[in-house]
């Protein structure tokens, strides 16, 4: 939360130094992938394709509705469609990479099994 507010206070203090709004950007976009992260980790393959279509079917709600047209709705979800793009992609990732870890830690396990089972006779 300090983050975001240290953010505007640099815009308000450097409103004429453009690179400030692009970090601003950044860091809101860093903020929305950490929040996607800490929420979607303890879910499941199922769960985190509800979450990500539920971001999608927010935003088509915030582009539909004409109350919304020429306001921000930085307070709901980001209004640009290529950082929710951005953000899918991530989510999409974080999936494949849990379930690369997952692949590598059974490997792991059966591999160290085979090995003493092999070299020590064990049994287990």
């Amino acid at each position: 939360m300090f983050t975001k507010q240290i953010i505007n206070l640099l815009v308000i203090m450097y409103w004429w130094f453009i690179p400030v709004y692009r970090l601003r950007d950044k860091i809101d976009l860093f903020l929305e992938m950490h929040v996607d992260y800490q929420t979607t980790n303890p879910f499941s393959k199922e769960e985190v394709m509800k979450y990500m279509h539920t971001l999608i079917e927010i935003q088509k709600n915030i582009q539909s509705k004409n109350e919304f047209k020429g306001r921000s709705t930085h307070f709901m979800i980001q209004d640009n469609a290529h950082i929710l793009e951005y953000r899918i992609n991530y989510l999409m990732d974080g999936m494949y990479r849990k379930k690369n870890e997952q692949n590598s830690n059974d490997y792991r396990i059966s591999s160290s099994i085979t090995y003493k089972q092999h070299y020590f006779g064990v049994c287990i």
